[in-house]
């Protein structure tokens, strides 16, 4: 992971979103 703070933070939140939002689309499309 990069070694600024707010760069790691951003990436894990960034990945975290996308997961949420990628789970949340494969129920609604029964997946």
């Amino acid at each position: 992971m990069p070694s600024h703070p707010k760069i790691t933070i951003f990436c894990y939140l960034t990945s975290e979103l996308l997961d949420a939002l990628d789970g949340h689309a494969a129920r609604a499309l029964g997946q």
